[in-house]
């Protein structure tokens, strides 16, 4: 692979190099007039006269732009070089992939970190998704970590690299179709990573099938891996490591980090199913870790009922109320009866009687579950359990009615 002696491309000045994968080469640059730093991206020499690549390498830009989310790296112009090889040039993230989070922890990240980056990328894939995009290269080394003091934690995970995505024509697609399944080529099936490949992509070859399930399996493992320090399923010989995702098991998480919790455990495990229909949608996936981001923070967040209030503050919150009233008047009248009444919630299972769990660990209620609250602000996670089944965890509004029904999973021998 020959390196180039660069110094400038287009406007711009080259800083350093960066980074250098598989397709192509990525330096830190500087705009010689306006002084803002970027990252261009250029396909390596030998592949520009390769039209597929080099089609992928163009697709890029498209399919990162289209979602327009925080999480997803935005990509400014597309370009050549005088000799016709293509270059990106996109925004410039000054922090650490993943991978090297990852290296320098070693035994796997603190469990609410994970949490909060799985999180963040299950929102910008979702918002992908939304967009008929699928990214089908999910690693940590697609992965950046950048300061955002907007989020909690202060560190905001960005997705890297749609050079493989699959771009859906919403013409070629029926309104109905909401799953955005699309038939890849020949090429297309022999890129991705071994550890990271949904066992679809690993299965088929050259006549594979993805939808946005294959980004859920692809996220599912980075998930375990950052717990535990270690992919799910690892071999000398790529061959190998496609053979496990397609017929073996993952281990439970907790086998290998017995603190985790049992409902981020059965999320990850509904995750890495074989079979995509089992896999959850990538929204659901957000939504759960965001409950079990709640959880983690705020054991008694989302509680109906407030714990009780030190006597000598309850006459002055009482004053405050009060006066609050008094004040707003007929707002409060005009706000206050579209939030009047209650709400159903109702969770049935398969298996019936399973338990359902507060996030104090309190048991209020078995399936099928119904309860009606005071209609209100926040939601509350509550987990749904079952002596020798993975746990779910489902999360009830308090402004909307909630009714879900819960497909409860035999845990594996070893678990029981």
């Amino acid at each position: 692979m020959a390196r180039r002696n660069l110094t400038h491309i287009g406007n711009y000045r080259l800083v350093r190099e960066i980074g250098r994968g598989g397709m192509g080469t990525v330096y830190e640059a500087e705009h010689q007039r306006v002084k803002n730093r970027v990252a261009i991206k250029v396909l390596h020499p030998e592949y520009a006269k390769d039209s597929q690549i080099v089609a992928r390498f163009r697709q890029e830009p498209m399919a990162a732009n289209l979602t327009r989310h925080a999480g997803i790296t935005h990509v400014f112009e597309s370009d050549v070089l005088p000799d016709g090889t293509p270059y990106l040039v996109m925004e410039f993230l000054d922090g650490q992939s993943l991978r090297q989070r990852l290296r320098k922890a070693r035994g796997g990240l603190p469990e609410l970190q994970v949490v909060r980056f799985a999180r963040q990328l299950a929102d910008a894939l979702g918002a992908a998704h939304g967009k008929k995009i699928i990214h089908r290269d999910i690693k940590p080394e697609n992965i950046m970590l950048v300061r955002d003091d907007a989020v909690p934690g202060g560190e905001r995970a960005k997705v890297l690299d749609f050079g493989i995505a699959v771009v859906a024509e919403d013409a070629s697609l029926s309104i109905s179709q909401s799953n955005t399944q699309i038939k890849t080529s020949p090429f297309a099936s022999l890129l991705g990573t071994a550890i990271y490949m949904a066992p679809e992509q690993c299965l088929e070859s050259g006549r594979a099938v993805v939808d946005e399930k294959t980004d859920v399996y692809g996220l599912g493992i980075v998930i375990y891996e950052s717990l535990c320090g270690q992919a799910p399923f690892v071999a000398p010989e790529m061959v190998s490591v496609m053979h496990k995702h397609i017929s073996e098991p993952p281990p439970p998480l907790s086998l290998l980090r017995a603190d985790v919790r049992p409902e981020l455990e059965a999320l990850v495990m509904r995750m890495l199913a074989k079979s995509g229909s089992e896999r959850p949608a990538m929204r659901e996936v957000s939504s759960q870790l965001q409950a079990i981001e709640l959880a983690a923070v705020d054991p008694v967040a989302g509680f109906s009922v407030p714990p009780p209030e030190p006597a000598k503050t309850r006459s002055l919150w009482a004053l405050a109320v009060l006066v609050a009233v008094v004040l707003l008047g007929g707002t409060l009248y005009y706000v206050g009866r579209d939030k009047a009444g209650t709400v159903s919630w109702r969770i049935d299972s398969q298996p019936a009687g399973a338990e359902i769990v507060n996030t104090a660990g309190e048991v209020i209620g078995k399936t099928p579950y119904r309860h009606g609250p005071k209609r209100d602000v926040g939601k509350l996670a509550v987990l749904v359990r079952l002596p020798g089944y993975l746990p779910e965890t489902v999360t009830l509004d308090y402004e909307h009615d909630t009714q879900q029904l819960v497909t409860l999973r035999q845990k594996p021998p070893a678990t029981q």
